[in-house]
């Protein structure tokens, strides 16, 4: 059986080579347990400035209507900042605020995921939507280094 980390090396891998046609998103991963993981997402967070403005539990939604537990949450990271830049520069972005990450708990391991900023950039593509983007990836990529890494308290 394969392990999680053997599948994402492989999607990554997949999607290196279809760059164009198929774009990965951000990932990190690391052994820990799902609040050690939670308290290194916010602080990696904070240190940039971000705060968790919501945690959406799908899998407790999930196994509410009868489902298996996927283990899955979703959080919701933003600052007014990027919120206040968006309104001025590129309000169309504002449906992408707050920024979400998806936190997948297998076993020992648990993954943060981003949305695939690549996606918002053929979709929004306009000179000041894109530095925009690009800064948020930005941002998301240094959360997910120092979230995989180990934060800095």
């Amino acid at each position: 059986m394969k392990t999680l980390r053997q599948i994402v090396l492989a999607l990554t891998l997949l999607g290196a080579a279809t760059a164009s046609a198929w774009a990965v998103p951000l990932l990190a991963s690391k052994v820990t347990d799902p609040r050690t993981a939670f308290d290194d997402l916010t602080i990696a967070a904070a240190n940039l400035g971000y705060a968790i403005v919501k945690m959406q539990p799908v899998d407790s939604a999930l196994t509410k209507r009868g489902f298996d537990d996927t283990h899955v949450r979703l959080f919701f990271i933003g600052k007014a900042e990027a919120v206040r830049e968006a309104e001025e520069k590129a309000p169309l972005l504002l449906q992408m605020l707050p920024l979400r990450v998806v936190m997948i708990i297998r076993k020992e391991e648990v993954v943060l995921m981003s949305d695939d900023f690549d996606r918002w950039r053929q979709i929004f593509s306009d000179s000041w939507s894109v530095p925009l983007l690009n800064r948020w990836e930005d941002d998301v990529r240094t959360i997910f280094l120092e979230y995989a890494n180990g934060s800095k308290h």
